[in-house]
């Protein structure tokens, strides 16, 4: 932790947002989701009703009081708390990230994945800016990792899930160098390795893995990714095929599938890049986390159709062509 608690701090540093007369953004209020990106309003019983559909992807069971209790650690009433959680899960699927954080932190451990999946999907799409977006990533595995780490039971397998891909969104925001330090490749893979042990079906995993293969792939090159780490582009898109097999209305491992192939090969996985985005804008999303999600498999398209454009102005030839 030592280590992961220096880079947090110089990330926080760095980015202008941790000083003495100054806190952090994140302890005001949060940005509202947009209202023209839908409206995701669960009652008690219809959320009750779309939990699987919802829920697939995290493989979270229905938080009943049997839920609570043994996944809560210590819960004095697990029925209240239960139904507490219920409350905040409908918050977060309509898109009120901060009252779903506050309602999950609030339930002990047993909101753990409520907690940091809203975390996670505010900071990766409503912040003001990149360097907001770095730093809440950043304290948001500081913070994941010690609720984790002062259950006195097991991790169940969804939280280790969703801390892998917390870490991973993460190390978007890091140097190659700073990565390594921070142990990052060996954590992601330690955390999905076990909760594919006990789920091995999990979407966020397996679609997970995909990012990890793709991340040090891109990073590193495709000899040294596999030399060190054993990552490689095969391997890479059979994880996010499995994921989508798994759920195919998907739209995160959707988008994150179609970006990576661009990044593993833009020219070669042109079409099939673009057949994966335009299918996660095709999906007709179920809550706040895939409207946003659908908007960034958008913003993704434009932006690496712009960068061909401009290579194909400029004369470029794919990588590989070159003289």
């Amino acid at each position: 932790m030592g280590t992961a608690r220096m880079l947090v701090g110089s990330i926080l540093l760095g980015a202008g947002l941790a000083t003495a007369d100054e806190p952090p953004h994140w302890e005001g209020e949060w940005n509202a989701f947009p209202d023209d990106l839908g409206t995701f309003e669960y009652s008690p019983d219809e959320l009750r009703e779309a939990w699987q559909a919802l829920h697939r992807r995290d493989g979270l069971p229905w938080p009943d009081a049997d839920h609570v209790e043994r996944w809560g650690e210590g819960v004095d009433d697990p029925a209240q708390v239960a139904e507490t959680l219920v409350q905040g899960w409908r918050q977060y699927h309509a898109g009120d990230f901060q009252k779903a954080y506050r309602i999950g932190t609030e339930a002990g451990h047993a909101g753990n994945l409520l907690a940091g999946r809203a975390w996670l999907t505010y900071a990766n799409h409503l912040p003001d800016d990149s360097d907001d977006r770095a730093a809440m990533l950043a304290h948001g595995v500081e913070m994941m990792e010690e609720r984790m780490q002062s259950r006195d039971g097991a991790i169940p397998p969804w939280e280790h899930a969703g801390f892998a891909l917390l870490l991973g969104q993460h190390s978007k925001h890091l140097s190659t160098g700073q990565a390594v330090r921070a142990g990052i490749p060996g954590r992601v893979t330690d955390h999905l390795d076990a909760a594919l042990e006990e789920m091995p079906e999990l979407p966020s995993a397996l679609g997970t893995y995909g990012g990890y293969h793709t991340e040090l792939v891109d990073r590193v090159g495709g000899a040294l990714a596999r030399l060190t780490y054993g990552a490689n582009r095969d391997e890479a898109v059979s994880w996010f095929e499995k994921a989508l097999e798994e759920d195919p209305d998907l739209v995160m491992a959707r988008t994150e599938y179609g970006e990576a192939l661009l990044r593993l090969d833009r020219d070669g996985n042109w079409d099939a890049a673009m057949a994966q985005l335009e299918r996660a804008l095709d999906t007709e999303p179920r809550d706040a986390d895939d409207a946003l999600e659908r908007e960034r498999a958008r913003r993704i398209k434009a932006e690496w159709k712009a960068e061909r454009e401009s290579d194909d102005d400029n004369g470029e030839l794919p990588e590989g062509l070159g003289g």
